[in-house]
C-alpha cells in the first residue's frame, strides 16, 4: 500500500471511531436526562405506590446502560416496598437487585437474590412473576456452566407460562432454549425453538425481540458454517433492534456481523462494524465484549497482513483480559467484606434488642428494680460472654477452614497450570518437528521422499492437535471428538490443496469425550485413512464426497468409518499378512490391534473402510 493511501485509511478509521464515540455519548446523555426526571418524580411523589412506579421505570431505563446506578435504584425500590409492606413489590425489588448483579457479572449473588424473589412470589401466589424469576435463575445456571440445569429450569418456566397462556414470555423462554440447544450442537431442536419464538414475537408485534429471534437464525447458520446465509439474517435483524433500550444487544449484533464478514474474507466491512461496536461496548461497560472485539481485531489485521496493527490490538487484548480477571477478583473480595460487615451489624442489632428488652422490663417492674436489674445484668453478662466466646470460636474455625481451602485451591490451580503448560509444550515441540519436516521437504526433489515427509508431518500434526485441544479447553484429560475430527480433516485438506468446491465432506460424529490414550491412535488412524482417500480416491478434478463417521454402536463398541466416492480399494491391502501394503496402511493395522479392532473394506460407489473398536475409553 502507498504511504498516502495508508494515511488516508488511518484517517478514515479515526473519523469512524470518534463519530461512534460521539453518538454513544449523545444517547447516554439522553437516557441520563430521562432517568434523572423519573428519579425527581419519585422524590416528589405523595405516596409510596406512585414512588414505586417511577423507581421501576427508572430502573428499566438504567439497568443496561448504567448497571451501577441500576443497582442503587433497585435497592431504593426494595427499601420503599418493604416500608409500604407491598409484598408483590418486594418480590420485584429482589428480582431487580438480582438483575443488577447479573449484568455486572456477579452471578452467585444474582442467583441468591433470584431465589429470594421466587420464594416471595410463590408466597404471594404470584404464578406469573415466579415463572419470570425462574427464567432468570436458568440464565445464571447457563453462565455457571450448568447447561443441563439451565435447560431444565427454562423448560419448567416454559411450562408455567404455557399454563398461564402468556405468549410474550413463551416467546422469550423459547428463544433462550434455542440458544442452549445451539450450544449443545442440537441444531434441529434449536431451530424449532427459534421458529416458535420468531412466530410469537411477530404475532405480538414485538419488533426488538423479533430481531433477536432473527439473530438466532443467524447463529444457527453460522454454527453450520453457512456464513452467507448467517450474514443475511444478521443484517436483517440489525435495524429491528432497539438501540436505546438495549444498546448491549445492538453492540453484540455488530460483533456478529464483524465476525461473519471476517469469515467471508470481507475485511473492509468487518473493520467498519468493529469500529462501530467498540465504543458502544465501552459505553455499556461490557468488558467481556471488549475482550472478544479486541480478539477479532487481532485476527482481522493478521489476515490482512497489517502486522503492526495486529500487534497493537494483541496488547490491548492482553490488557483487557487482565482487567476482566482483576475485576472479578476485586468484586469477590468486596462481596466478602460486605457480608462480614452485615453479619457484624446483625450481631449488634441482636445485642441492642436484648438490652432494650431488659430496660423495658425494669421500667414495668419498678418495685423490684434492683433485684431484677442485677439478675438481668448477670444473665446479659453471661449471654454476652458466651456469645463472645462462641463468636471467637467460630471466627477461629472459619479462618482455619478458609486457609485450608485457599491452600487446596492454590494447589489445584497450580496443578491445572502445570498440566496445561505440559500440553502446550508438547504441542509446541510437535509443531517444531512438523515445521522441520516441512523445511526439509523444500530441499527435496524426489517425489517419493516428498510424499513420505508430508505423510510424516501430517501424523505429527494429528498428535499436536490433540495436545492443543487439551490445553485450550476446560477438560484436561479428554478430547471432544466433534471438535477434533473436523479440525484434523481441514488440516489435511489444506496440506493437499483441496478446495471445498472440489470435495464435499460429511461428518457423522457423536459428541464423545475421548480419553487421550484412545484419541491418539484414533487420530493417527483417521490421518492415514483420510490421507489415503485424498491421494488415491480423488486424483482427477471430478467432484466427490468424503464421509467420516465416529459413534457408538453399543455401550462397549465404537464405529470408525471413512468412505469416499473414488474407484475403490483392494481389501487385501489391509490384510495383516500383506507385506506389499504401504507404511500408512500397516500403521493402521498396528493401531487397530492396539484398540482391539476389526477392519473391513466395502466397495460400494467408492471405498468404505470400517473399524469396529472394542477397547476404548471415554470421559463422562
Amino acid at each position: 500500500m502507498e504511504p498516502n493511501s495508508r494515511i488516508a485509511s488511518m484517517v478514515m478509521e479515526l473519523r469512524t471511531y470518534f463519530l461512534c464515540c460521539f453518538l454513544s455519548m449523545l444517547w447516554s446523555k439522553t437516557l441520563t436526562a430521562q432517568t434523572d426526571s423519573l428519579l425527581a418524580l419519585a422524590v416528589q411523589a405523595q405516596n409510596d405506590s406512585v414512588r414505586l412506579i417511577h423507581l421501576g421505570e427508572a430502573f428499566k431505563q438504567t439497568i443496561f446502560n448504567d448497571p451501577a446506578q441500576g443497582m442503587t435504584i433497585a435497592q431504593d425500590f426494595l427499601q420503599v416496598a418493604k416500608r409500604a409492606d407491598e409484598h408483590d413489590d418486594i418480590a420485584i425489588g429482589l428480582n431487580f437487585i438480582g438483575m443488577s448483579h447479573y449484568i455486572q457479572g456477579r452471578y452467585d449473588r444474582a442467583t441468591e437474590y433470584y431465589l429470594q424473589a421466587m420464594k416471595q412470589a410463590e408466597a404471594n401466589a404470584d404464578t406469573l412473576y415466579a415463572a419470570i424469576v425462574l427464567n432468570n435463575i436458568a440464565a445464571c445456571y447457563e453462565i455457571g456452566k450448568q447447561p443441563e440445569a439451565a435447560i431444565r429450569a427454562f423448560e419448567d418456566a416454559m411450562e408455567r407460562f404455557r399454563r398461564l397462556g402468556d405468549k410474550s414470555w413463551m416467546a422469550k423462554v423459547s428463544h433462550n432454549l434455542a440458544q442452549r440447544y445451539l450450544d449443545k450442537k442440537d441444531f434441529e431442536t434449536a431451530l424449532q425453538h427459534y421458529q416458535n419464538a420468531y412466530q410469537w414475537f411477530q404475532e405480538l408485534g414485538d419488533r426488538h425481540h423479533e430481531g433477536l429471534a432473527l439473530t438466532g437464525y443467524g447463529h444457527y447458520f453460522f454454527q453450520k458454517a453457512q456464513y452467507g446465509t448467517a450474514l443475511d439474517y444478521y443484517k436483517k435483524a440489525l435495524p429491528m433492534l432497539d438501540r436505546q433500550y438495549d444498546p448491549a444487544a445492538y453492540a453484540e449484533q455488530l460483533e456478529h456481523l464483524a465476525n461473519t464478514y471476517l469469515r467471508l474474507k470481507k475485511y473492509k466491512e468487518a473493520a467498519q462494524h468493529l469500529q462501530t461496536a467498540l465504543p458502544m461496548a465501552q459505553a455499556c461497560l461490557a468488558l467481556e465484549q471488549e475482550v472478544r472485539l479486541s480478539r477479532l481485531a487481532v485476527t482481522l489485521y493478521k489476515e490482512t497482513g497489517n502486522i503492526k496493527k495486529a500487534f497493537e490490538w494483541q496488547e490491548k487484548f492482553i490488557v483487557l483480559s487482565d482487567s476482566l480477571y482483576s475485576q472479578e477478583k476485586t468484586q469477590v473480595l468486596q462481596d466478602a467484606v460486605k457480608k462480614y460487615e452485615l453479619e457484624q451489624k446483625e450481631q449488634q442489632i441482636i445485642l441492642l434488642n436484648a438490652e432494650n428488652q431488659v430496660k423495658d422490663l425494669s421500667l414495668q417492674n419498678a418495685h423490684r428494680a434492683q433485684g431484677i436489674m442485677l439478675l438481668g445484668l448477670l444473665i446479659l453478662s453471661l449471654a454476652g460472654l458466651g456469645g463472645w466466646y462462641l463468636l471467637r470460636l467460630k471466627q477461629r474455625s472459619n479462618r482455619a477452614l478458609e486457609e485450608k481451602n485457599l491452600q487446596i485451591n492454590k494447589a489445584l490451580a497450580e496443578k491445572d497450570v502445570l498440566v496445561r503448560e505440559m500440553h502446550h509444550r508438547v504441542k509446541n515441540n510437535l509443531q517444531v518437528i512438523a515445521s522441520l519436516l516441512k523445511l526439509q521437504s523444500q530441499h527435496l526433489s524426489d517425489k517419493q521422499a516428498l510424499d513420505a515427509l508430508t505423510d510424516g508431518r501430517n501424523r505429527v500434526q494429528s498428535m499436536a492437535f490433540i495436545h492443543q485441544n487439551l490445553y485450550q479447553q476446560e477438560q484436561l484429560t479428554a478430547i471432544e471428538a466433534a471438535v477434533y475430527v473436523p479440525k484434523l480433516a481441514h488440516a489435511l485438506f489444506v496440506s493437499y490443496n483441496f478446495k471445498p468446491e472440489r470435495l464435499q465432506i460429511c461428518y457423522e460424529i457423536e459428541p464423545l469425550l475421548l480419553d487421550v490414550d484412545t484419541a491418539i491412535p484414533i487420530g493417527l488412524i483417521l490421518n492415514e485413512l483420510i490421507t489415503n482417500a485424498l491421494k488415491y480416491a480423488f486424483r482427477d478434478d471430478t467432484p466427490g464426497t468424503l464421509t467420516i463417521r465416529l459413534h457408538r454402536q453399543a455401550s462397549d463398541i465404537l464405529l470408525l468409518a471413512v468412505q469416499d466416492t473414488g474407484p475403490g480399494l483392494d481389501p487385501a491391502l489391509l490384510n495383516s499378512e500383506n507385506v506389499s501394503a504401504s507404511f500408512g496402511l500397516r500403521l493402521v493395522q498396528l493401531l487397530a490391534e492396539k484398540l482391539a479392532s476389526t477392519i473391513s473394506v466395502r466397495n460400494e460407489n467408492g471405498a468404505c473402510i470400517e473399524l469396529i473398536i472394542r477397547e476404548f475409553k471415554t470421559v463422562p
